[in-house]
């Protein structure tokens, strides 16, 4: 799996190097847009490749982008990610068109939401074991609310996996319904490695990609976390 994620993101960077895009700078390697400043007035980069030689999140960013619109044929992205990372975003999505991830036609839209908070307020996280706070924060919404319409939906489920029904079935207990449809997440990784393949060269890969185009001839939206 690591392998296959380092690939495309060394790829990312090589066409950031033979575009002369790269600036050194202390060590790492960025990008710098126009018309993006820190609070002291000075430019703001986006780093593709850190000053230990190591990939963060903007150069697996960079590459998904690569990867949706040049290999998928995507032309319209969707990422429903918190308000928190609008600027990051925003500097993605322009890094991305001067590479020409990002074409005439192509759009990248931020889904942006806020936060709820405790009452310590601090973020209120699922992942911190308080589902039942958040229940109970839903219920009392109705009190207010009425009308108030509120669903699970599961997301990066992976498909035809013990863990995939029993999150269906433990979320069942709860008077929030589920809805049937769940953002899904396909594991290619491992099959792809025993044959010797990266992701991209493996006949999985290639039935997810003639999955996800769609009809011919309209536009193909994928959508991001």
């Amino acid at each position: 799996m690591l392998a296959n994620v380092v690939v495309i993101r060394e790829d990312a960077a090589m066409d950031f190097d033979e575009q002369g895009l790269l600036v050194e700078d202390d060590g790492a390697l960025c990008v710098f847009p126009e018309g993006f400043e820190n609070r002291q007035g000075d430019p703001l980069p986006l780093i593709v490749r850190k000053s230990d030689g190591g990939y963060g999140y903007p150069a697996t960013d960079l590459a998904t982008v690569r990867d949706r619109t040049g290999r998928l044929g995507a032309t319209r992205l969707l990422y429903v990610v918190g308000n928190e990372q609008s600027l990051h975003l925003r500097l993605v999505f322009a890094v991305s068109a001067l590479a020409g991830y990002l074409r005439d036609g192509d759009e990248a839209v931020h889904v942006g939401f806020g936060l709820v908070l405790g009452t310590d307020g601090k973020k209120l996280a699922s992942r911190s074991g308080g589902s039942d706070r958040l229940i109970d924060l839903l219920s009392e919404a109705e009190i207010h609310k009425p009308n108030l319409k509120r669903a699970f939906l599961i997301n990066r489920k992976i498909v035809n996996t013990a863990i995939g029904r029993d999150v269906t079935e433990a979320l069942s207990d709860y008077p929030t319904p589920v809805l049937k449809t769940a953002v899904c997440q396909r594991v290619a990784f491992a099959e792809s490695a025993a044959q010797g393949l990266t992701v991209f060269e493996s006949p999985a890969s290639a039935a997810a990609r003639a999955r996800g185009r769609g009809r011919r001839g309209t536009p193909r939206s994928v959508l991001l976390e």
